[in-house]
């Protein structure tokens, strides 16, 4: 087994909850809602959901695609509104109907109450994934800087998404709406649960063979931390949104040419701490509170988090703290007549950011 259950028992159990809820009768139609959260494997999950969405269908799940994902795979139905997802299950009760959207996750309450009234009626299942707020924090964090959504240095970004750390407010609004029995929460936390056994997981919860989903590689993984302070360094403002088609052309050759002066020095320690030890114990206390309330509506035993002694913070990130030669390398080639030929908008945003001259 992949993955080890302490109160729910092995993998036959979740599949007995993907078949049937007891004291349920059977309702016309089945749709599961995998509805994140973000930065605990969904895009793993929707590339597998997508390229094996044919072995998905031959266990009785269809593979849909919505909200602003619904045009995104040719070939595969998609729905913009829950109305048009409802529709299709009862016009298809044959199979149960598969959705993923991490989105759905951190919606507003308003958002999720009216999910589940356009859902009305059907067998709607749950199915949610969280981890440890320090290692989501941190990862959520990276993906906010390499999006290009976010110029913040860490502690900055701490404390402006320390109101969405949480993941209890967004379950409780699905727990209350549909009924908690109708929602399975998992924690990737690396001691009970890890990722080799997320998607195995997730098919266990609907009903299918895990042993599909054994070999499923891990997709959007976080880069070199000091990659990701490189992006930040080329942001201009906070825009809360992607990168703009100017802005990636500016950063993707920039980020390349720094990468492979990385690969030229492998015994770079990949790892950076980012967090104070006061706000590891604020999270720690956080994740804490929430699996105890999570738990008690679910009834599955989560392992407690105990981040023991977390030693002081060296420095805070910053491009101006990775090693000056693999700067200087950077700057070489950067400056270099055929990259300032071939990407003259990308040397001028290195230029004018500060990043090819430096006290080394």
């Amino acid at each position: 087994m992949s993955l080890a259950y302490r109160a729910n028992g092995a993998l036959a159990r979740a599949a007995a909850w993907g078949r049937r809820i007891v004291g349920r009768p059977p309702a016309a139609a089945r749709i599961y809602l995998h509805i994140g959260r973000n930065k605990v494997g969904s895009t793993t999950l929707q590339d597998f959901f997508r390229d094996h969405r044919a072995a998905l269908a031959a266990g009785g799940v269809r593979y849909a695609l919505f909200g602003h994902m619904k045009d995104s795979v040719p070939g595969i139905v998609g729905f913009g509104h829950q109305d048009e997802l409802a529709a299709f299950a009862r016009a298809h009760p044959d199979a149960a109907i598969l959705v993923s959207n991490e989105f759905m996750f951190g919606w507003p309450r308003e958002y999720t109450e009216s999910m589940v009234a356009g859902l009305k009626g059907l067998d709607v299942r749950v199915i949610a994934y969280i981890r440890p707020y320090d290692a989501w924090t941190c990862s959520s964090y990276a993906q906010d800087v390499r999006n290009g959504e976010s110029l913040r240095d860490f502690d900055s970004y701490f404390d402006w998404v320390r109101p969405r750390i949480s993941a209890w407010p967004y379950l409780e609004a699905w727990g209350e709406g549909l009924g908690w029995d109708r929602v399975r929460v998992r924690s990737i936390d690396g001691r009970g649960a890890g990722w080799a056994g997320l998607v195995p997981d997730c098919l266990a919860a609907m009903g299918l063979d895990p042993r599909l989903g054994k070999s499923a590689p891990a997709s959007n993984q976080a880069p070199h931390w000091s990659t990701i302070e490189l992006l930040r360094a080329l942001i201009v403002r906070n825009l809360e949104e992607p990168w703009s088609e100017a802005g990636w052309a500016i950063a993707q050759p920039l980020r390349q040419v720094f990468e492979d002066c990385l690969t030229a020095r492998p015994a770079f320690d990949p790892k950076v701490q980012y967090l104070t030890p006061a706000q590891a114990k604020e999270l720690a206390a956080l994740y804490n509170r929430d699996i105890e309330a999570i738990g008690r509506r679910t009834g599955f035993t989560f392992i407690p988090q105990d981040t023991g002694t977390v030693p002081d913070r060296p420095f805070l990130p910053a491009f101006g703290r990775i090693p000056p030669e693999i700067r200087q390398a950077f700057a070489d080639r950067v400056s270099a007549p055929d990259f300032i030929r071939r990407y003259p908008e990308a040397a001028a945003a290195a230029r004018s950011r500060g990043l090819l001259s430096f006290d080394g």
